[in-house]
């Protein structure tokens, strides 16, 4: 059987600016991320800001740099005493005053909607933490002397996910707004350990989860199912296709693509052949979600290309979270690597970037 993704020089030939291998290093960017947000924390820029609990959290954020919000709300579904909200936009929404905790999240610091949501959160005297490697973000933060966690340079945006994500999370765990962080950590981390040594570029492909998934979603349109609670985990793999692998896919949640999303399966079977279907899974599912998954699932199968399922790793809420982004991050390069395209450059998007017609 012809194996593909275990030609090693080819993945490399392909995945030229290495982006195979920064996903590698996820756990040991997670550790990076901890430090340096605990030396953020112990700056004490930010001590007064956190002293009393917020009527709300807002990430504002573009693309990458906003999946780090839409994580955090995930690992903390049906757990947060406030509301988790991520703003991607120009503007904040109209409930969020000084009450609010805003973190202004670009990775470059040149991301044109965040610089507008930063100026309106200051504006609007909440208590902001800015969150970046540098760029004008970095400079209006000085300015206004607004705390900046920065970050390392030189990733891409989504390649810097463990930076713009965990401390987010251990500045909640410092208000005593989360609780467990530790523990759940470190299981994260020996979750995410053995499985790079299932995904890894060495381990052969009927072997690798994330190579096998890559394969079968080959020549297909992804539409990635998640249950609410990992809404944004299904993001994140549905813009990993897209960014990654170059191709279009996309992200429904359930319960609610149950009442309209599965009608269109009932439609032409020559538009229906090019889909392919991925359901994000959770061992602790709720009963009545888990039997109308299976019901969905038999009304897909035979209509779709393929049918997918992949389950979430790990007891805490962290590990599973983090065990679904991992592989879906890994399989999208693998994808790239299939359509022999370098995973890294997003020329679209910096096209459109460079498209303004106010710029700050």
């Amino acid at each position: 059987m012809e194996a593909p993704l275990d030609d090693l020089e080819r993945v490399k030939t392909v995945d030229r600016s290495g982006m195979l291998e920064v996903q590698m290093s996820m756990p040991e960017a997670l550790l990076n991320a901890r430090r340096l947000a605990e030396e953020f924390l112990e700056r004490g820029e930010v001590k007064g800001l956190l002293e009393e609990e917020p009527s709300a959290l807002v990430v504002a954020g573009m693309g990458g740099s906003a999946i780090g919000g839409e994580l955090l709300r995930d690992w903390l579904f049906g757990s947060s005493p406030i509301p988790i909200h991520v703003s991607r936009g120009y503007q904040l929404p109209s409930f969020i005053d000084e009450m609010s905790l805003v973190f202004a999240v670009s990775y470059s610091g040149n991301t044109e909607e965040t610089l507008s949501s930063f100026q309106d959160a200051v504006s609007r005297g909440c208590r902001t933490i800015a969150v970046t490697s540098g760029g004008r973000l970095g400079e209006m933060s000085a300015r206004h002397g607004v705390p900046c966690l920065r970050l390392p340079r030189g990733l891409a945006p989504r390649a810097a996910l463990p930076y713009l994500f965990l401390p987010l999370a251990l500045i909640l765990d410092e208000m005593a707004l989360v609780s467990g962080l530790e523990k759940e950590l470190e299981e994260a981390l020996r979750v995410l350990r053995g499985l790079r040594r299932e995904v890894a570029p060495e381990t052969p492909q009927a072997d690798n989860p994330a190579k096998l998934l890559a394969l079968s979603l080959s020549h297909t349109i992804p539409v990635v199912y998640a249950p609410r609670g990992y809404s944004g985990v299904a993001l994140r793999m549905k813009t990993q296709f897209n960014e990654n692998s170059k191709v279009p896919a996309y992200r429904a949640v359930l319960p609610e693509a149950f009442h309209n999303d599965v009608v269109g399966y009932e439609g032409p079977r020559e538009l229906l052949g090019s889909l392919s279907a991925v359901f994000l899974r959770d061992g602790e599912e709720d009963p009545r979600l888990r039997a109308k998954m299976d019901v969905m699932r038999g009304l897909l199968e035979g209509r779709v290309r393929v049918l997918r399922e992949v389950w979430a790793r790990g007891e805490g809420r962290l590990a599973r979270v983090l065990s679904l982004v991992f592989l879906g991050d890994v399989a999208s390069t693998y994808l790239a690597v299939l359509y022999g395209v370098d995973p890294t450059p997003v020329e679209s998007i910096s096209m459109i970037k460079g498209a303004s017609a106010n710029p700050l």
